[in-house]
């Protein structure tokens, strides 16, 4: 008998349309092994159950000062502090808190319970749309991806994960015969720019690439332009010229935003750095650099 897995989820979004063709909906999956000084989805970073504090909603009531027996809390001169390392996610807090200002991040579920959520937008997928696994990493939980996708495959549900690419190659092989397309994230060839904004180097990331390639799998590549770091015409011309060679269907050039960087203090974090957004001319040249060596580039 095949065992079932659970696994942790920090979000799961309905009617998207940037997570793979048509119309899908995208489960976010915790944990990630790449530190990414940009990443905009920071509830994906750590592969555990964590408190999150929203300030707006916070009434000053002292509610849950008065319930946490770990001193988490502290209310003083119309300030709410949150010492997020004593926090043991014992949920008191968030049980008495009236105006729902503090929320655990990451929801234990099966592979079931997940598509009996996913099954109430299918009427919305047509041909091209489906379900997408995203993160985080959602390879981090490999076992419990498998169990989504074979789950979702059952249902005649079209598949696509997003990942990073710095997983051990064997947890890749699990799932391509259950994955109809890849979302896969270059964040650049430069080695030394590439440990510097994700903490890991690119050698795994690459040679991933080129082993998926030897599938017939749809990938699409996705690269965060960040000035000082990938946001360069020198930059550009390699990946350029690595992606050249590899079977892609489409690349998406995704300028620097600052979306998500409110949800680090939220979660107890240091406040991200905020960089440079390429220009429209650098983007445009960019964009010319790829196709120029035949790759279609989408937005």
């Amino acid at each position: 008998m095949n065992k079932k897995h659970t696994g942790l989820v920090f979000d799961i979004q309905r009617f998207s349309l940037h997570d793979g063709p048509g119309i899908r909906t995208t489960v976010f999956l915790k944990g990630c092994n790449l530190n990414c000084l940009w990443c905009h989805n920071p509830e994906g970073k750590s592969n555990k159950r964590q408190l999150k504090y929203l300030d707006e909603k916070c009434i000053l009531c002292k509610k849950c000062e008065n319930a946490c027996k770990f001193n988490v809390h502290y209310l003083s001169e119309n300030k709410h502090f949150v010492n997020f390392n004593s926090c043991v996610l014992c949920e008191s807090c968030v049980r008495t808190c009236p105006s729902k200002a503090l929320e655990i991040v990451g929801i234990e579920y099966s592979a079931e319970e997940i598509m009996d959520i996913v099954s109430k937008d299918e009427a919305f997928f047509g041909d091209d749309g489906g379900v997408s696994f995203s993160g985080g990493e959602p390879l981090n939980q490999d076992n419990f991806l498998l169990d989504l996708l074979k789950s979702a495959k059952k249902r005649n549900y079209t598949t696509c994960v997003d990942t990073c690419g710095y997983n051990l190659w064997e947890s890749y092989e699990k799932i391509i015969p259950f994955t109809d397309y890849i979302l896969y994230d270059i964040k650049g060839i430069n080695q030394a720019k590439h440990i510097e904004a994700t903490s890991k180097d690119n050698n795994l990331i690459l040679d991933n690439l080129k082993k998926l390639n030897k599938y017939n799998k749809k990938i699409f590549i996705r690269i965060p332009l960040i000035v000082n770091y990938s946001s360069s015409e020198s930059e550009v011309q390699l990946m350029a010229d690595f992606i050249k060679d590899i079977k892609v269907e489409a690349v998406t050039l995704m300028p620097y935003h600052t979306l998500g960087r409110s949800k680090y203090e939220m979660l107890g974090y240091e406040a991200a750095p905020v960089f440079d957004k390429p220009s429209k001319i650098e983007m445009e040249k960019y964009t010319k650099i790829f196709q120029d060596k035949g790759i279609k580039i989408i937005k």
